[in-house]
């Protein structure tokens, strides 16, 4: 997964937008606060004009958020009025607050409010359309799957939009979700839009629910979707309760379904405990097979990800076998970014000469960055084929040319 680091703005913009929001991924109906909580404005302008007078960004979205649940139908005569005095708005501030009023828009006037956007400047904008794709898809979710597709987003955001109709043709209660997703010409929407769906199947549904809904889908559907089904299912149930979503998995994994859902489970139970995952593994009857080694690399470069610390002070304390071999590999590249060659010792512990190969002609690699002559002199003692050697300086003299490119760019031309 990419990780970038955004301004505190656009933080705080998209997370006041996830917390008050709550779509996709909350209740389709989403009542209203007691009428006491609700301020008393006299119109829908004014209400937006009050809550846009206030500078702090939390603060605006929260009075706008709440004060909206105070119209209905009988004030979309103003809605274009106060989309211009959110446009006009503070600098940095439109993306939430059109995002509120969108939802808001959509929930009485779908057709209107995608028309708008269609036609916009903030058609590309991902935030407004996925919260109008979700809205509208509570109410309409035909016609809204019908109308994104005259949309343009970029393609990150298209995956985006399409699951936020999935959710929200979810949260409408209506039949046709499945047959849409696997008539998708996009593999990657697909995926994107199961993985929030199931999700969803949980939060709304139950585990049990959920279970019952994958194990009736269609036997040979387009791109494997019911195998993909069962994935995402396991990984949702695990983010809730991973001792029943491996226990689920224990039942189906000799079934026709039960490829990769080790792996699942192992990549959100170790988010939470990534011990308890692979001692899960561990204990499996066939801890040496493909699909748990699977399950061992992915889980374990999560609780790196999450737990470094606990994660490297795990492993040295366990009795090596072959199941470990998947976890012996990530480590010793874990550790290589620091400290190459003290990689090398638990690299050659791996069982598989394959996989130890592979894996030291990578810490080689990273060797050969920290300290080239060192890293010369251990290849020179052959614990590397002949043609990983040559691998291995290749991959430094192409680094080499990549660094002379970057500070040829950035050498400023000088006057004739």
């Amino acid at each position: 997964m990419n990780r970038r680091v955004f301004g505190s703005r656009t933080y705080l913009l998209l997370a006041g937008l996830a917390f008050l929001l709550c779509a996709p991924g909350c209740d389709g109906q989403k009542s209203a606060p007691p009428s006491d909580r609700v301020p008393e404005y006299e119109n829908l302008t004014s209400a937006v004009a009050h809550a846009m007078s206030v500078e702090d960004p939390l603060a605006r979205a929260a009075q706008l958020a709440t004060a909206l649940q105070g119209f209905n139908e009988e004030s979309l005569g103003e809605v274009r009025e106060a989309q211009a005095l959110i446009e006009g708005g503070l600098h940095g501030s439109q993306t939430v607050e059109l995002a509120l009023l969108v939802d808001w828009w959509a929930r009485y006037d779908p057709d209107g409010a995608f028309t708008w956007l269609k036609n916009s400047r903030r058609q590309g904008n991902p935030v407004i359309m996925t919260n109008l794709v979700y809205s509208w898809a509570v109410r309409e979710p035909v016609f809204a799957s019908m109308g994104i597709e005259v949309l343009s987003p970029r393609q990150q955001e298209a995956h985006q939009v399409v699951s936020a109709l999935a959710q929200g043709w979810n949260a409408s209660g209506a039949p046709g979700v499945e047959e849409y997703l696997i008539g998708l010409r996009s593999d990657v929407s697909r995926q994107v839009a199961l993985t929030g769906l199931a999700v969803d199947k949980v939060k709304r549904g139950g585990i049990d629910e959920t279970i019952l809904w994958v194990q009736d889908l269609p036997d040979g559907s387009a791109g494997d979707f019911k195998q993909l089904a069962y994935r995402r299912v396991a990984g949702a149930i695990a983010q809730v309760d991973p001792i029943r979503a491996a226990a689920w998995v224990e039942s189906e994994r000799d079934g026709p379904w039960g490829d990769g859902l080790a792996r699942a489970v192992s990549q959100k139970w170790s988010q939470q405990d990534g011990q308890a995952a692979m001692e899960w593994l561990r204990g499996l009857p066939d801890p040496e097979s493909t699909d748990v080694a699977r399950a061992f690399e992915e889980g374990y470069r999560v609780w790196l990800s999450t737990d470094r610390e606990t994660a490297r002070a795990w492993l040295p304390e366990q009795e090596l076998d072959l199941s470990l071999d998947p976890i012996l590999a990530v480590y010793s590249r874990s550790i290589a970014r620091e400290d190459a060659e003290a990689a090398i010792p638990w690299a050659g512990r791996i069982t598989d000469p394959l996989r130890r190969n592979e894996t030291l002609e990578k810490i080689a690699q990273a060797w050969m960055h920290q300290n080239p002559e060192a890293a010369s002199a251990w290849l020179e003692k052959g614990e590397l084929p002949e043609v990983a050697v040559r691998r291995v300086h290749a991959s430094l003299e192409r680094a080499k040319e990549r660094a002379k490119a970057r500070a040829g760019r950035k050498r400023p031309e000088t006057g004739q």
